[in-house]
């Protein structure tokens, strides 16, 4: 199992999480990745993600899980991914996983405000 770290900003940030499944099953189609399918009646490919952010929201270290049929060389696979990727998503580290999402008890949001958002309700405090 490999674990991809991705970015997700700018016009990728409004693809729905269920839209994210498909870009994903087809960008790996593009980049030609040796992705592992589910068996069965209607096989798709094998992909974990992490927690699923609301739309509009921009995530800098998203993760997601898949499986590969064969070995291959890492980073030229997230080199060819980022080429073949659309515009806001960017793949920034591909790793074998130690670990999988299960085990992780906690995770760190940072939220961002401007200035002038955060005037606009100090009249209802």
């Amino acid at each position: 199992m490999i674990r991809i770290v991705f970015s997700k900003s700018s016009f990728a940030t409004y693809i729905s999480h269920l839209d994210m499944t498909r870009c994903m099953s087809r960008l790996f189609s593009r980049a030609d990745v040796p992705i592992w399918f589910t068996q069965g009646f209607n096989p798709h490919p094998y992909m974990v993600f992490s927690a699923a952010l609301p739309i509009g929201i921009t995530g800098e270290n998203e993760f997601l899980d898949i499986k590969l049929t064969e070995e291959c060389d890492l980073n030229e696979l997230c080199e060819r991914m980022n080429r073949e990727a659309p515009r806001g998503l960017a793949f920034k580290k591909i790793y074998n996983a130690d670990n999988s999402f299960s085990e992780i008890v906690s995770a760190l949001y940072t939220i961002e405000l401007p200035d002038s958002y955060l005037e606009s309700f100090t009249e209802f405090l």
